[in-house]
């Protein structure tokens, strides 16, 4: 009966462990989106943008209130004729897209750009980063001289390099959707933009080069998750379900020895045993 008692109770701690899992362990995000050098906006398809439009430095990282992602920035722009910069924005309309508020800022960084995007599901992703140039002009004049050239990795892989926003978008304030695969293992993704010191750096004013972006939004592919690569949820759980099972086997082991002695003392019984010493009951025999 008490090992009975004792495997009910162990089941029950499973349950309790599985519920109290569910309730402690925040949920996983299957996609992410920013709106680069913005403010939080809604797509005509529903998609939220997160804000991104705080200020950064020449070597700054910002984190989310809600934590689903982060930025950072390194490099100085040189000689740039309104200060430190790190977001370009324009009035004008933006063209090739419903979604023209979403182009009308981005973010720009003279040397290293990085977006990381936290708390994500394992698996495939499609990546899709969104650009136009909103700095540079595509004129006749010289001002329509310069060249934005800058490389882009996602998850450490180079996927674009001497990347040319203008060349590929046929001209500047023009939308373009650069879209990728990407696989995630560790919840994390990370997409990095970077200056190989090439194109031009003062045209149409001192300062303009480096990598620019409008948005980044990644979404998981349906029916890619990562089953070889266990979560640290997961891994928790089998711990803790692991820890009850090895408890509940040393309780049944005591229980059991305690249940096997006892039932041992009723068979044998009582056993009589003589306190009196062998000598004097020889001496009392004797004097009879």
């Amino acid at each position: 009966m008490a090992v009975l008692i004792l495997f009910c109770c162990f089941f029950a701690s499973l349950h309790q462990i599985s519920a109290q899992q569910q309730l402690t362990d925040p949920a996983e995000d299957s996609s992410f989106s920013i709106n680069c050098g913005g403010e939080d906006q809604i797509s005509a398809t529903g998609i939220h943008f997160y804000n991104d439009s705080q200020k950064l430095g020449s070597a700054s990282l910002y984190v989310s209130p809600e934590g689903h992602f982060a930025v950072s920035n390194t490099g100085v722009f040189i000689s740039y004729p309104n200060g430190p910069q790190y977001i370009a924005s324009t009035d004008s309309q933006i063209t090739r897209t419903l979604e023209s508020e979403l182009y009308k800022t981005a973010r720009i960084s003279p040397s290293s750009l990085r977006y990381y995007g936290f708390g994500l599901e394992n698996g495939k992703y499609n990546v899709e980063l969104h650009f136009a140039e909103i700095a540079m002009e595509d004129s006749i004049s010289w001002k329509g001289l310069g060249r934005r050239l800058f490389d882009v990795y996602i998850q450490g892989e180079r996927v674009l390099q001497d990347f040319n926003i203008q060349d590929e978008a046929g001209g500047s304030k023009r939308a373009l959707v650069k879209k990728f695969e990407a696989n995630v293992s560790n919840s994390i993704m990370e997409v990095h933009l970077f200056w190989a010191g090439k194109g031009t750096c003062c045209i149409p004013y001192q300062g303009t080069y480096g990598p620019l972006v409008s948005a980044i939004h990644a979404y998981k592919v349906s029916g890619s998750d990562d089953v070889g690569s266990p979560s640290k949820s997961d891994k928790k759980r089998v711990g803790r379900i692991v820890g009850v099972i090895i408890g509940c086997i040393g309780a049944v082991f005591i229980v059991s020895s305690i249940v096997y002695l006892w039932r041992t003392k009723e068979k044998t019984g009582h056993v009589l045993v003589y306190t009196e010493s062998p000598r004097r009951k020889l001496d009392r025999l004797v004097r009879v």
